[in-house]
């Protein structure tokens, strides 16, 4: 509930129940949920709330923790607030650069660039590899898209298949000709490829994207499976909301004169 957790920030200035503690991968899905909401809804409250959880994020996070940086350098081209794309570049920096984290897992900086086999999660792949695409869009660096063109480049020469979605089911697998890859994959390299296209103005990835689509994505079910949803869950009123606000009840202008 975007409305709960607004109004429910940490102690720290985090967003989100404790229980995630600083875990970001989790969170990094829910923030596109936010800033989705903020474009609809204008809701000021948003731009507050994020760069005060931002502001309190550990600068050594790792693997898929990293895809934080995609709601910060979007809440950047929002805010123009420079602290918070630094704070994004610092922390790809600090787990890919000079050789990266202990635990990174495929995406040292100079492995990224040489090209070097891939053996991580598909998922983890589409989401960890478009960071550095995604600040190369807002500070230009040219290493960030080096080490992109050449993880892709990885992925196109071991793993990809006709369709254009690498072999994947749960991690990359060298292409062959019984491979497969999950749905999940199937969608998040669609998306990663539409950075790929915006950062180098290729019309290959609009290509794949298409072909990804048309061949992979629309074949990945069959309608006559889907059945009718029987089960109808409770609905619990959590908040009322004026104009992005919630009307106190009993207050001056309150339409709630009691809780509901």
């Amino acid at each position: 509930n975007v409305g709960y957790v607004l109004s429910h920030p940490r102690a720290n200035g985090m967003l989100g129940p404790e229980t995630l503690g600083e875990n970001q991968w989790a969170f990094s899905v829910f923030a596109r949920t936010l800033l989705a909401y903020y474009d609809y809804t204008e809701d000021d409250r948003i731009p507050v709330l994020l760069k005060k959880h931002f502001s309190a994020l550990n600068d050594t996070l790792t693997n898929r923790q990293t895809c934080i940086i995609e709601s910060m350098c979007k809440m950047y081209s929002y805010t123009g607030d420079k602290e918070i794309l630094q704070k994004a570049g610092h922390i790809w920096d600090l787990f890919s650069m000079n050789g990266g984290t202990k635990d990174n897992e495929v995406f040292i900086h100079g492995d990224m660039v040489s090209s070097k086999p891939i053996d991580v999660h598909g998922v983890t792949a589409a989401e960890v590899s478009k960071q550095p695409l995604i600040l190369y869009l807002y500070t230009g660096r040219q290493e960030y898209l080096d080490a992109a063109l050449g993880f892709y480049s990885s992925v196109e020469r071991e793993n990809e298949l006709p369709d254009g979605i690498p072999a994947s089911y749960e991690s990359l697998f060298p292409k062959h000709a019984e491979a497969l890859h999950e749905t999940c994959d199937i969608s998040d390299f669609i998306w990663s490829y539409g950075y790929m296209l915006m950062a180098t103005g290729d019309v290959k990835w609009a290509d794949k994207m298409e072909s990804a689509v048309y061949n992979a994505a629309f074949i990945a079910f069959k309608p006559d499976l889907f059945t009718e949803n029987t089960g109808f869950p409770p609905v619990a009123i959590t908040d009322f909301l004026l104009f992005n606000k919630s009307a106190d009840i009993g207050s001056t202008d309150s339409p709630l004169a009691q809780s509901v």
